[in-house]
């Protein structure tokens, strides 16, 4: 909850200081307006000085800004933003200084300057204030001591525009209050949205993956698998390159699991399936879980030599793992059986052959004693 906050004050204050442009210039120009429109009319130096604290206010402001916008856009920090939307309040302590003509002001002036203020909090209702703290910070101290001076004037008439003008304020404040909760509602749900297109994305690549691939190993599933080897097939069929599959089965894996465990088990298909991912490395390659301790693989343009060195290579590694296993009838370890086949995809009449021909010379490994590789050249065989 506190992280969508913090996203939703950044993109706030963002907003903010998109706009901050609109109410300096409106600043200086209203400033301008009224400090030379009083002097004229009584020749004070008061009004000249005035209006240059409203100009040193607003360098301020824009030196802060230049400092700080860089490195918030780079790392957005909620304390620093809101310190920056502060600094909104020296502009309005130096337009509440205006109350100072307002000391025994005739009416043209009190309008003049009550008008220009109030025009300056208006126009902060759109510009900053989707961040109430900088609306607040400037609106209180600009129009707070000129409600006040009206008052201590004594006059009936300043004492109803005084009335006006904190009814004004509040209406303001409110105003402010609204369009910044809108604003935040807004960005709130377009976050939610993004998270949930996020998520959902993240759950559907999560589920396409569980359809294509083992949940223990990681390796392709034989759904995968037969897709895969269909593609293949028909592609090699046009091109006549040879295809290769080598067919895995771990020995007396039953005897294995009854004697250490399923969890046993489980670890010691993971280990033989790390070895087939590392050995079939290529992007053409597809080692598959093909069923129960039982691995597939899938070699595209490789012949009969290339698919025994890798099943060789397969073979001596497990063995080389040397995880224990006292009641297999072949070693004192965990070892594997292999058959290899390569065939030509155009003597065959489904893909399913190959599978068919591989699972044949496995069991011819088995019958031969197992820890070893049985093969068939089936693409030499039938092109002689």
């Amino acid at each position: 909850m506190e992280y969508m906050q913090n996203r939703i004050n950044e993109m706030l204050f963002r907003h903010m200081m998109s706009n901050v442009a609109i109410p300096l210039i409106g600043m200086s120009l209203g400033a301008i307006l009224i400090g030379f429109t009083l002097y004229a009319r009584d020749d004070r130096p008061l009004d000249l000085i005035w209006m240059f604290i409203v100009h040193v206010a607003i360098a301020a402001r824009i030196g802060l800004i230049r400092y700080y916008r860089p490195r918030l856009a780079v790392r957005y920090d909620d304390r620093k933003a809101r310190c920056l939307a502060l600094s909104a309040g020296l502009s309005g302590i130096a337009w509440g200084m205006s109350c100072l003509f307002l000391i025994d002001a005739d009416v043209l002036a009190t309008v003049l300057v009550i008008t220009g203020v109030q025009a300056m909090v208006m126009g902060g209702v759109v510009t900053i204030g989707v961040v109430m703290p900088a609306f607040l910070s400037f609106s209180l101290p600009a129009l707070l001591p000129i409600i006040i001076v009206l008052i201590w004037n004594g006059h009936l008439v300043a004492a109803v525009i005084a009335l006006y003008s904190l009814i004004f304020l509040a209406i303001m404040v409110l105003t402010a209050y609204r369009f910044s909760q809108s604003l935040r509602r807004t960005w709130q749900l377009t976050f939610e949205n993004e998270d949930l297109v996020v998520a959902l994305t993240e759950a559907s690549s999560k589920l396409q993956w569980l359809a294509y691939n083992d949940g223990l190993t990681g390796l392709a599933n034989r759904s995968h698998f037969d897709d895969r080897l269909q593609l293949e097939h028909t592609r090699l069929k046009r091109s006549g390159e040879p295809l290769s599959l080598i067919m895995l089965d771990v020995d007396h894996f039953k005897r294995f699991n009854d004697s250490y465990g399923h969890v046993a088990g489980d670890i010691c298909l993971q280990r033989v399936a790390q070895v087939f991912k590392e050995i079939f490395c290529r992007a053409s390659d597809l080692p598959a879980r093909f069923g129960g301790e039982e691995f597939i693989a899938l070699l595209t343009e490789t012949d009969i030599e290339g698919a025994l060195a890798l099943a060789e290579k397969v073979r001596a590694s497990v063995s080389d793992l040397a995880i224990p296993h006292a009641t297999s009838e072949t070693a004192d370890h965990v070892t594997v059986s292999l058959g290899v086949i390569t065939v030509n995809c155009a003597n065959l009449a489904a893909p399913s052959e190959a599978v068919v021909m591989a699972d044949v010379q496995l069991y011819q490994a088995k019958l031969l004693g197992r820890n070893r590789i049985a093969y068939f050249d089936a693409a030499k065989d039938f092109t002689a």
